[in-house]
C-alpha cells in the first residue's frame, strides 16, 4: 500500500472510530507547545447531574508543553514521545469509557511512533515502556492500554500494524503483576508466534503442493532470493500486490533472470477457489497451496493479515517480514548497487 493510501486508510479508520463513539464538536488533538483540551459529552452530562455546589471540570487530554529550546522537529517529536502522557491521570479509570479522549490520544501517540525516519526503534520502545509503566497505576487501566496496543499494533486491519512495536508490549505484559495467568498465557503464545521469522532469522520450512500434486519444501527452492507471497484468490488486496510485483521493472528483470523466485502460496483449505483462480497467477511464479494446513495449524507464520510478503535470501534467511513491494524493491536495489 502506498504512503498516500496508508494515510487515507488511517484517516478513514479514525473517522469511523470517532463516529462510533458518538462524538460531536471540535475536540481535535494538536501537536506542539499548546495544550489541547478534548471535552467529553459524557463528562459534561455528569457535571449537569451533580448536586448543586459540586462542580468538576470536563474530562480532557492535555498535551505536554515542549521546552522552547527544542526547535528541531525531530527533537520535539522525541520529547513528546517520552512526555506525552505526563498530564494524564492513569489512576482515573473513568477515562477507560471515554474513547473520544483516551483512545484518540493513543492514536495520536501511535502516529508519532510510526515516524520511522524521525523515531529510531529503540526510542519508540523507550517511549512505549514509559507509557506502560505509568499505566500500571491501576490494573484496569493497564489492561486497557495493553488492549489498545494490541488493537493498533497487532491486528491485521489496523493501518498502524507493527509487530516490532507489539513485541516489547508483550514482554512487558509477561512481567506485569496486573494480568491474570490466563492473560499472560495468551501473551506468551502471541510472543512466541511473533518471534518466529524475524529479520535475520532462518525462515520456518514448510511443504507446498503444486497443481500437479507434486510436493516440495521451501528449502528445496534454489535462487538468490525468494519472495514468499501468501495470498487468497478472493482477496482484492492480494490482486493489488500481485499487480505491483508484475509491474515492477526490477522484480520482473530478476524473475526473468532466475535471480528471484516468487512462491505464491495459498494457506487456506478451499482448493476449489484456489483452482478457479489458478490461471491468474503469472506463469513465471510458483503457484502452490498448503495441502496439510501445517502453516496455519502449527502457526509457522503469523498470517493475521493477507496478503503478506516475506523476502528471503538464498540461505532462507529473512530479509523482510510482512513487507511492501516498494520495500522489497528498495532493498534489492541497494544490494545490487553494492555488488
Amino acid at each position: 500500500m502506498s504512503g498516500t493510501m496508508k494515510k487515507l486508510a488511517l484517516l478513514v479508520f479514525l473517522f469511523l472510530l470517532l463516529s462510533c463513539s458518538g462524538k460531536k464538536g471540535n475536540d481535535s488533538l494538536q501537536d506542539g507547545r499548546q495544550t489541547s483540551p478534548v471535552h467529553s459529552r459524557k463528562a459534561s452530562q455528569n457535571v449537569e447531574n451533580r448536586p448543586a455546589g459540586r462542580t468538576e471540570a470536563p474530562k480532557s487530554f492535555t498535551m505536554p508543553e515542549i521546552p522552547p529550546m527544542l526547535v528541531e522537529s525531530g527533537s520535539r517529536t522525541l520529547y513528546l514521545l517520552n512526555h506525552f502522557w505526563d498530564n494524564f491521570d492513569f489512576s482515573d479509570t473513568s477515562y477507560i469509557g471515554l474513547k473520544e479522549i483516551t483512545e484518540r490520544a493513543f492514536i495520536h501517540y501511535a502516529q508519532m511512533l510510526s515516524q520511522r525516519d524521525v523515531v529510531p526503534y529503540d526510542k519508540a520502545v523507550e517511549g512505549m515502556l514509559i507509557m506502560l509503566n505509568k499505566a500500571q497505576a491501576d490494573s484496569s487501566m493497564y489492561r486497557y492500554f495493553t488492549g489498545l496496543c494490541k488493537k493498533y499494533f497487532y491486528r491485521g486491519n489496523s493501518p498502524m500494524m507493527n509487530d516490532e512495536y507489539y513485541i516489547p508490549v508483550l514482554e512487558h505484559m509477561l512481567q506485569s503483576p496486573h494480568l491474570a495467568p490466563a492473560s499472560k498465557k495468551a501473551a506468551e503464545l502471541d510472543l512466541k508466534r511473533l518471534k518466529r521469522n524475524l529479520p535475520g532469522q532462518s525462515a520456518e520450512n514448510f511443504d507446498y503442493t503444486l497443481h500437479s500434486g507434486k510436493t516440495q519444501t521451501l528449502y528445496q527452492l534454489k535462487a538468490e532470493y525468494i519472495l514468499l507471497f501468501f495470498n487468497n484468490p478472493d482477496c482484492p488486496a492480494c490482486k493489488e500486490v500481485q499487480e505491483q510485483i508484475s509491474a515492477s521493472p526490477l522484480l520482473s528483470k530478476l524473475i526473468q533472470k532466475g535471480s528471484i523466485k516468487v512462491l505464491a502460496l495459498y494457506p487456506d483449505s478451499d482448493l476449489a477457489a484456489w483452482d478457479k483462480h489458478r490461471e491468474q497467477i503469472p506463469s513465471a511464479w510458483i503457484n502452490a497451496y498448503d495441502k496439510d494446513q501445517r502453516i496455519t495449524l502449527d502457526e509457522l507464520y503469523d498470517l493475521k493479515a493477507i496478503p503478506m510478503l516475506y523476502l528471503l535470501d538464498g540461505q532462507k534467511k529473512v530479509l523482510i517480514r510482512d513487507g511492501k513491494v516498494k520495500q522489497v524493491e528498495q532493498l534489492l536495489s541497494a544490494i545490487i548497487q553494492q555488488e
